[in-house]
């Protein structure tokens, strides 16, 4: 057990890094490709097993007909990552929690729309203060105590959204602490995602 912790924690430092200095570079070296969020997903909560295992609470997932994002593939692994820890985080010692993470058409205007997938991450925690919600998006806030994790935040996020032309927020109306992420929707003949075709391939 302890090692598969060590292994995890290793791999999340390793692509935690990486985010951070295709950021600081022109974003040239992670090519923009449509991104299965299924897959995405699966690397995201693969690097937490070590960190979920130590939460009781359940997560469900339900991505709608398993959409495509057109994306850097890392940055969506990253952002889903971040915010399915900050969950975690959120929940940790309390008993019989749940993260709920959803995936649909965004809507505009009111109406769904058909160029946009938003993904959302809700958790059953107790909510955010009403100090920090007002700075959620600045460097200066966190929501973590200094003892927890290695994130870095949802500043950081934001920017990884931005530069794939997506945004992130909090849905104010949500009866529980949900957060989002809005990604442009792939389109069929765009180059598919390569990790995807490698696992299929193999």
């Amino acid at each position: 057990q302890k090692v598969n912790e060590m292994f995890h924690l290793i791999d999340s430092i390793i692509h935690t890094i990486r985010a951070i200095k295709s950021l600081s570079g022109d974003g040239r070296g992670d090519e923009i490709v449509a991104v299965e969020l299924s897959s995405a997903l699966e690397d995201a909560l693969r690097m937490l097993e070590a960190k979920s295992f130590k939460v009781d609470a359940r997560i469900e997932i339900e991505l709608n007909e398993n959409p495509m994002v057109l994306a850097r593939r890392s940055d969506v692994v990253h952002i889903l990552m971040n915010l399915v820890s900050n969950s975690l985080d959120a929940l940790s010692g309390q008993s019989g929690q749940w993260i709920h993470i959803q995936s649909g058409w965004a809507k505009e205007s009111g109406k769904p729309s058909t160029r946009t997938i938003e993904i959302s991450v809700t958790d059953s925690g107790s909510g955010i203060s009403k100090e920090i919600k007002s700075q959620l998006f600045t460097a200066e806030i966190s929501t973590k105590e200094h003892n927890e994790g290695m994130g870095l935040g949802l500043v950081f996020c934001q920017k990884l959204a931005l530069r794939n032309k997506g945004t992130i927020g909090r849905k104010s109306q949500s009866e529980n602490t949900c957060f989002y992420v809005h990604l442009p929707a792939a389109e069929a003949e765009l180059q598919p995602d390569p990790q995807l075709a490698q696992r299929t391939a193999s």
